[in-house]
């Protein structure tokens, strides 16, 4: 029995000594594990680049296109109205049934013979009158040719009334003066067959 408590004794106290050993010994810290750095990028995944940040243009100013130069009209001008002279001096004639030289002798034209005339006046306003009479019939033949042109124009001697002496007149036509630049002449036309009296 008092072997029994005498162990029971040294039970107790071991324990209370192991309890007590178990208490007062430091708890050490455990050392932390060393981890690897998370991989910024992960192999086979789509990353997402980094955005600049939001840009926004600044507006300039463009100039307005050049406007165009306006260009002055032109304000027209009233021609002054032409002296009588002033006209005839602008009128132009050629022909072959004139005088040569103003010497006043009729020319004489037979069956295959020709007249032309060749005539202009500047001014669109007036015109040119040419006209040839049979002196002693009346007969004849005769145009107007208008201003601003030339007018080319011809007679075959077959085509006239008959033989025989004819008065030719050339004029201008003018609004404001009449007629003007008066010219005239004579020629004969002579057919065979007929005797001519070259009288006048």
């Amino acid at each position: 029995m008092a072997l029994r408590r005498s162990c029971w004794r040294h039970g107790m106290v071991l324990g209370s000594v192991l309890l007590l050993l178990v208490s007062c010994q430091t708890v050490s810290q455990p050392s932390p594990v060393p981890t690897a750095p998370l991989p910024t990028s992960l192999p086979g995944r789509l990353q997402r680049p980094t955005l600049p940040p939001t840009w926004t243009p600044t507006p300039t100013h463009t100039p307005a296109p050049p406007s165009p130069t306006p260009s002055e009209t032109p304000i027209p001008t009233s021609r002054p109205t032409p002296s009588a002279a002033d006209i005839c001096a602008e009128l132009w004639v050629v022909s072959n049934f004139d005088s040569p030289s103003g010497s006043g002798d009729a020319l004489v034209f037979r069956p295959g013979n020709n007249l032309s005339l060749i005539a202009s006046i500047d001014s669109p306003t007036d015109s040119i009158r040419f006209s040839f009479v049979e002196r002693r019939s009346g007969e004849g033949q005769g145009l107007d040719i208008p201003g601003g042109q030339i007018g080319i124009v011809g007679w075959e001697i077959n085509e006239l009334p008959r033989q025989g002496l004819y008065d030719w007149s050339l004029v201008v036509i003018s609004p404001t003066y009449g007629e003007l630049c008066q010219k005239a002449g004579s020629f004969w036309v002579i057919r065979p067959g007929h005797d001519q009296q070259r009288s006048r």
